[in-house]
């Protein structure tokens, strides 16, 4: 029964994705998923050795000094810098594309 109600969700979703027309959400959602798809493999290369940081580490770096960047919350900073970023540059590539 969760199966079904699963998938009434997911075409509910689907028609309310259907009947917006403003492309201001619809480009922040975008860049906000494509943000955190970079994101995921990312930190995938980095713990495999292929990268040397995270997107988080040099979105940080803009207002903060590196080394700082080894805290929690100023890694959290750089995170959150890095998502508004990627959101905010979803809402031109949409009209872009469009």
């Amino acid at each position: 029964m969760r199966i079904f109600n699963n998938i009434d969700q997911l075409l509910k979703l689907y028609s309310v994705r259907r009947k917006m027309k403003d492309s201001i959400p619809i480009g922040f959602l975008g860049g906000l998923i494509g943000t955190i798809a970079m994101d995921l493999s990312n930190i995938l290369f980095k713990k495999t050795g292929l990268s040397e940081k995270t997107y988080a580490e040099y979105a940080g770096s803009v207002l903060l000094r590196p080394f700082r960047l080894l805290s929690r919350n100023n890694y959290l900073f750089g995170q959150l810098l890095h998502f508004i970023t990627g959101s905010l540059l979803g809402i031109p590539m949409f009209n872009w594309e469009r």
